[in-house]
């Protein structure tokens, strides 16, 4: 059971309240009452960022307001200064605490609207997005300023950021396949968990052979660790043990270092003129297409006019000179030659600094450093297996394509309910509104929804030559198309309410929605709404209308009426004194 009880506005003397029921909740007023202003402040009130402190409304004349809700017989209150700076949450039964953030106060609003933790963790696995109770109030509001739409028809997605989460919302709601993505994505949590550990068995390994290697050096060990000679090195440390000598003294070897380092010089200049010459062949690769084009034209020029030969014939030559004599260039530019070059390069680096560790001089105390380092590496050093996180990486990649390709797989028996449900609730009034009549007399109207684009259409069945065909039915008037709009979000909502699988308020506040219908068609409303509140129960759904047309003329008694204009007060606020264009 859900039921907002109360609405009670304070300013420093005096206090006001709306009380509410079950079922459908009223608001008459005229033009500048604050019917939208009511409309937005309900949204203020469980959570929306709003400050209201300078709004023409509430500027002066308002402090906070305390909202008073009922949600499976527990009874909550939350309070929210004008400014939505100072907040407050509370049971009914306990002390009002301490003021809290706007953060921490819509973390308790989504603890209660919670179907629970596990429908929760299930949410976030499936859409890699923490949606809470506040991204589902696309469902709750139905404003006027996008009132008629049918394409992405959802009023608050005109706002980027409640559009972003609606995909992946509507793919939640219509997919038949949660189960096995939940089960896919626990299975893909386990592999990235192994593949987390093995790399970083890997990079450990990895350190300690370069610091096993970088010690031996120290030790004058010219044999490098490569993880399966553990036996040998051992050998080698033995050997160096032993040894009583240290030969620090510096030979002609010096003169080598120094060689190798101009063959090094020598082989990066080397690379560097083939890599420029490569990089002109692929400009010049570019040109020769330009050639290839214009040769292309100048022939079909010939072809198609053989006057225009003696023209044309010497720059046709021109460029075939042109095009052999660059085919002959890039003959002499092989990636071969570069990739043997890169590895003698490597390796007469890798020989300067074997060269240049032998022949420092290190100090005892330094090479006994570097031996215990050795010998404690050693014992520690586990090699990686390349191949075991190679595997893992494929069955990671596998498994991430299987669950996009069930996250894309809708279930089309539900979409086609709720396409039934919003065309039933369309037809219900054919008996008041004659072009829901037109409509119903075409060959078998129906609306239906469409997840992609989240739009309604329209459609009926067309004879061409004999040969039936479902085309879309063109819905000229605005009245129809807000009809259908309003059938859309209760088709939603009604299915969203029966599954409890997500966080969501019970609740659609819908703000003057009769202004395209005129005095017949107008009671329509009235019946769509009646009937949706018999099919979902009055105590699982509460509805919140702002109009400006008496309850009647809607055709429909609602359980609760307020006119916003009294005696007493002058609109929504009635601290409120003087004029507004709001």
């Amino acid at each position: 059971m859900f039921k907002i009880e109360e609405l009670c506005l304070i300013n420093d003397k005096h206090t006001y309240s709306y009380h509410f029921t079950n079922g459908i909740n009223y608001f008459q007023g005229k033009n500048n009452t604050g019917k939208t202003v009511f409309f937005n402040f309900l949204d203020f009130m469980f959570g929306a960022d709003k400050n209201y402190a300078n709004d023409p409304w509430f500027k002066g004349s308002l402090s906070k307001a305390i909202l008073t809700f009922e949600y499976n017989n527990i009874s909550y209150e939350l309070t929210r200064s004008i400014d939505g700076k100072c907040n407050y949450f509370r049971y009914c039964d306990e002390e009002l605490g301490d003021s809290i953030d706007i953060v921490e106060y819509k973390l308790r609003i989504n603890a209660i609207f919670s179907v629970s933790n596990d429908y929760d963790a299930t949410l976030y696995e499936f859409t890699h997005e923490h949606l809470t109770y506040r991204s589902f109030t696309i469902f709750n509001f139905l404003d006027e300023v996008n009132q008629g739409k049918l394409n992405d028809f959802l009023t608050k997605c005109s706002s980027i950021k409640y559009a972003v989460h609606l995909t992946p919302i509507l793919n939640y709601i219509f997919n038949n396949n949660i189960d096995r993505i939940i089960e896919l994505t626990a299975s893909l949590n386990t592999l990235q968990a192994e593949l987390r550990s093995l790399e970083k068995e890997k990079s450990s390994s990895e350190h300690l052979l370069s610091r096993i290697n970088r010690n031996l050096k120290i030790l004058n060990i010219t044999e490098d660790f490569v993880g399966n000679n553990k036996s040998r090195i051992c050998e080698l440390l033995e050997q160096t043990k032993s040894s009583n000598t240290v030969d620090n003294k510096k030979t002609k070897e010096e003169q080598s270092i120094s060689e190798l380092r101009s063959i090094l010089n020598s082989i990066e200049e080397q690379i560097k003129v083939y890599n420029n010459m490569k990089a002109d062949a692929s400009k010049i690769d570019v040109e020769m297409k330009n050639r290839t084009q214009l040769l292309q034209t100048l022939h079909q020029m010939i072809a198609e006019n053989d006057n225009y030969s003696y023209l044309i014939n010497p720059v046709t030559t021109l460029i075939e000179q042109l095009s052999k004599s660059i085919s002959f260039q890039r003959l002499t530019i092989e990636d071969k030659t570069i990739t043997e070059l890169t590895k003698q390069k490597l390796k007469i680096i890798s020989r300067i600094e074997d060269n240049t560790s032998r022949f420092e001089q290190y100090s005892l105390t330094d090479k006994e450093k570097a031996l215990v380092f050795v010998e404690s590496d050693l014992q520690e050093y586990k090699s990686s297996n390349n191949d075991d996180i190679n595997t893992i990486k494929k069955r990671i990649s596998d498994i991430r394509k299987k669950i996009r390709v069930l996250q894309n797989q809708d279930d089309t028996k539900k979409i086609k309910n709720v396409s039934q449900y919003i065309t039933s609730l369309y037809s219900q009034g054919k008996h008041v509104s004659s072009f829901i009549n037109d409509d119903l007399s075409q060959d078998e109207f129906e609306i239906t929804y469409i997840k992609k684009g989240n739009a309604l259409v329209p459609s009926i069945i067309e004879k061409i030559a004999e040969k039936s065909k479902r085309v879309n039915y063109v819905i000229g008037s605005l009245a129809r198309q807000t009809l259908i709009q309003l059938c859309g979000y209760l088709g939603l909502l009604k299915l969203i309410l029966s599954e409890r699988k997500v966080p969501i308020i019970p609740l659609l506040v819908i703000d003057h929605i009769s202004k395209p219908f005129d005095k017949e068609n107008i009671k329509t409303l009235g019946v769509v709404l009646t009937k949706f509140i018999e099919d979902v129960s009055p105590e699982n759904i509460q509805i919140f209308m702002f109009d400006d047309k008496e309850p009647s003329d809607l055709n429909f008694n609602p359980s609760n009426i307020e006119y916003l204009q009294k005696d007493d007060k002058t609109g929504f606020n009635p601290f409120f004194q003087g004029k507004t264009t709001k």
